[in-house]
């Protein structure tokens, strides 16, 4: 266990955050009071988070789609304007 004034702590904070990392206690110690230098565990990967839809044709994702902000929401939309609809 190493202990550490706040002035020495000063002067060699790397070394003390060396030590904390490596899973070795280190104590602050100030005006009476001990404090302890913990490193925090390495945060989990989260999981793949799941598809937001299924592609059932491939030949769709060349098309190019984009998102679009619209007032109740997002919708997709195609990066190209379509042709204008025959009248029938």
């Amino acid at each position: 266990m190493k202990q550490y004034t706040v002035s020495t702590l000063r002067e060699s904070l790397a070394g003390a955050l060396d030590r904390a990392e490596r899973g070795e206690p280190v104590i602050i110690a100030r005006r009476g009071r001990r404090f302890r230098l913990v490193a925090d565990a390495p945060n989990r990967p989260s999981a793949r988070a799941k598809a937001f839809f299924q592609v059932t044709d491939p030949r769709l994702l060349e098309i190019g789609w984009t998102w679009e902000w619209t007032a109740p929401g997002n919708r997709l939309r195609l990066k190209t304007p379509r042709s204008p609809k025959r009248p029938r």
